[in-house]
């Protein structure tokens, strides 16, 4: 055939289409394994997808091979589908159109730019994982250094206050032949020397005697730092990793690696838990919840109702808020009378308790037990690959009426023991989630002003055994995020321990006006972003965050 009829014939060529009785078709192992692991566990009908050949090829063809060189495996790898005798008829049909599709145009700059990108991308992770690795010893270094360090210093000490000791004796010996005459200055010199002997100590040996240390471990690494059971962890290798793009404020991070503003919001936050700041902003409530929480078992729906119909002239927030609280309370009165033990399941409290989790307002939406995050497909899109990132799932998921995805909620592990493991994982996917809603939001409004920008919040809800945990995510400058600790709260399981939903009821509070905060914030972000309020082009999101990695 001419070469010319063959470029015409090459160019009718269309996309061929799998019989979709067989879409879902994948290869058996022994072919994956005869056609080289090409196409992998891919279904049929992704054969013709160029980005999905590729993310499915094994590293070590892409490091190695290049993209015509690849291609040209392929459309061996289809043929000898084509031509295997267990492959059923109307899939080797298809792969034989498919042969016949890789000599396109089209396709082979798809697939070339998919492999390329690809490469580019396995590239920047191996540099990564090297840097990783450089930074761990570096960091593993630094550690050894600064034990050399102090070995060196706990010498010095050792040595100095034999000296010292040595030096005292002498003066005493020295006086004591001459004790009649000079008795007031032996006694005078004596107590000033016990005294500097007695401040070296303090601050030297830290109380050797009384902590019950040895000379050769006086100073040493604190065992442990502060940290409170059945709360969000992060490793401080993790939060130290974290640092250049985002900030983890909670109670159990070192200070040393706080801002010092942060340290004062985080200590604010903290003080307003413990005086119940948010419920305290809706004064009528709190006091006749004090007096709901004191109420008999027995009747109790009735008299709870009865207090919520003579709120009808409370403005609307604070009759919401309270409507929120009656819903809460009747379904744990329901739930203390049934004599059915609970189930210990991941999943067990917020199945049973979801409705009354997060106190979301008419105009948003609540989904529970893996519901998938769409800002983070979005925000982990890769520009050029236009690879989609990896699928993430969420026992609980809050959304307003425009699908944003304000509140993430994870569960870890049962309600009778912390799963360490499992709380570090949700843990490090929450901070991933929020910021990623963040990075959402803020791409797709990227003209509005930053000062506003830095005012959206998007929140976490991380349930651990029996304690709930309510963190904020926002922007702390155009470089990191910021995770905030806001409050946590223990769950009443029993009757007796109505006095801990106070607790429970002031992490909702807090939640709630976050809510109600955003819906302002949202305004005047939706109204920049439209020049309904005139913004400064050196003052928008694209200007200040145009170098920044963090909408990368």
């Amino acid at each position: 055939m001419p070469k010319d009829n063959h470029l015409q014939k090459s160019s009718r060529i269309t996309k061929p289409r799998s019989v979709p009785k067989y879409a879902h078709y994948r290869l058996d192992p022994v072919v994956i394994r005869k056609t080289g692991g090409l196409l992998g566990n891919l279904f049929a009908q992704d054969w013709v997808n160029p980005g999905q050949i590729v993310r499915n090829l094994p590293e070590h063809r892409i490091r190695s091979t290049g993209p015509k060189d690849c291609l040209q495996l392929l459309s061996n790898c289809f043929e000898e589908i084509a031509n295997t005798s267990s492959i059923p008829k109307p899939v080797a049909t298809f792969a034989s159109r498919c042969t016949l599709y890789l000599t396109t145009k089209q396709f082979e700059r798809q697939f070339i730019d998919s492999y390329r990108g690809m490469r580019v991308e396995l590239n920047e992770s191996e540099y990564v994982k090297k840097r990783k690795n450089i930074i761990e010893k570096s960091k593993i270094l630094s550690v050894d250094v600064t034990e050399s360090c102090l070995d060196t210093l706990r010498e010095d000490i050792k040595h100095d206050m034999e000296a010292t000791n040595e030096a005292c004796s002498t003066k005493n010996l020295r006086k004591d032949t001459d004790l009649d005459s000079k008795k007031e200055g032996l006694c005078s010199e004596k107590k000033i020397c016990n005294e500097e002997l007695k401040e070296v100590e303090e601050d030297w040996w830290l109380n050797e005697t009384s902590s019950g240390c040895t000379e050769s471990n006086f100073i040493k690494r604190p065992s442990r730092d502060q940290f409170s059971p059945h709360k969000p962890k992060w490793t401080h290798a993790e939060v130290y990793r974290l640092q250049s793009s985002c900030i983890i404020a909670m109670n159990s991070t070192p200070t040393s690696l706080l801002p010092p503003d942060i340290i004062n919001i985080l200590e604010s936050t903290r003080s307003d838990q413990f005086s119940c700041a948010a419920l305290s902003k809706f004064p009528t409530l709190f006091n006749i919840l004090k007096e709901i929480l004191q109420y008999e078992q027995e009747g109790f729906p009735t008299k709870l109702w009865i207090e919520f119909n003579k709120a009808s002239h409370w403005n609307t927030q604070e009759r919401n808020l309270f409507q929120f609280i009656c819903l809460t309370l009747t379904d744990f009165w329901g739930t203390c009378l049934q004599n059915i033990p609970q189930g210990d399941g991941e999943r067990t409290f917020w199945c049973e308790r979801s409705d009354y989790m997060v106190p979301l307002g008419r105009s948003d939406k609540f989904n529970r037990c893996e519901k998938m995050s769409n800002s983070h497909m979005a925000s982990s899109l890769v520009p050029g690959v236009w690879q989609q990132g990896e699928r993430r799932y969420m026992d609980g998921l809050g959304q307003t009426a425009s699908q944003e995805e304000k509140i993430f909620m994870e569960s870890s592990g049962g309600t009778s023991t912390e799963n360490i493991d499992h709380v570090l994982g949700d843990s490090l996917k929450l901070v991933r989630l929020c910021t990623d809603a963040l990075r959402a939001k803020i791409m797709d409004n990227r003209d509005a002003s930053f000062s506003t920008a830095k005012k959206q919040e998007v929140y976490g809800v991380q349930c651990i055994v029996k304690t709930l945990t309510l963190t904020q995510a926002s922007l702390y400058d155009k470089d990191k995020w910021l995770f905030l600790e806001l409050r946590s709260a223990k769950l009443p399981s029993r009757w007796q321990e109505m006095p801990m939903w106070i607790k429970v009821f002031e992490l909702m509070a807090q939640l709630y006006i976050g809510l109600l905060g955003q819906q302002v914030v949202e305004k005047t972000f939706q109204a920049e972003c439209n020049q309904l309020l005139p913004v400064a082009l050196t003052d928008s999101v694209r200007n200040m965050l145009r170098t920044s990695s963090l909408l990368g």
